[in-house]
């Protein structure tokens, strides 16, 4: 597949029961129910930055940023952008999806000045693992959370 049959962009409020669905579906197959609903994707687009990748014109994945301080970014300190509900159709995954929202959100936030993004993940969710290692985000401790804490420090070029 090439990157020509993807857009990755902001997500429009059409997108929100999908990429609610998407979510839902994503995090059950690690024993999470989010609770996603059209609403709740709306007001994290309100407060943060809902990003989706198409694939041929239909969603294959989803991904929030925000800034340091925003009710959705308390793990980011300043200078910082945090990444959460990462999450990739079942159709989709194990072709690239992730790692492309991943590097293309990395890109932007570097664009726009941000130092770094962190994330976080359960202990469960080795894919997540792997996909924040793949583009050279360090596993580290967050303070506060007991979760697998990443962080991709963007004031230099990395080659992934």
């Amino acid at each position: 597949m090439s990157t020509a049959d993807r857009t990755f962009r902001p997500a429009a409020p059409a997108d929100f029961p999908a990429v609610a669905s998407l979510l839902n579906l994503a995090y059950a197959t690690v024993g999470v129910n989010p609770g996603e609903t059209a609403n709740t994707v709306k007001e994290r687009y309100e407060n943060a930055l809902v990003l989706v990748l198409e694939v041929r014109g239909i969603l294959a994945g989803t991904l929030t940023i925000a800034r340091s301080g925003s009710c959705y970014g308390r793990l980011a300190r300043p200078g910082q952008m945090e990444v959460s509900r990462l999450a990739v159709a079942r159709a989709h995954q194990g072709r690239g999806v992730g790692k492309a929202m991943l590097t293309g959100t990395a890109e932007l936030c570097r664009r726009e000045g941000v130092q770094a993004l962190v994330g976080a993940t359960l202990e469960r969710m080795t894919t997540a693992h792997q996909l924040y290692e793949s583009i050279g985000a360090k596993r580290g401790v967050i303070p506060g959370i007991k979760a697998r804490g990443y962080t991709l420090d963007l004031t230099h070029e990395t080659e992934n």
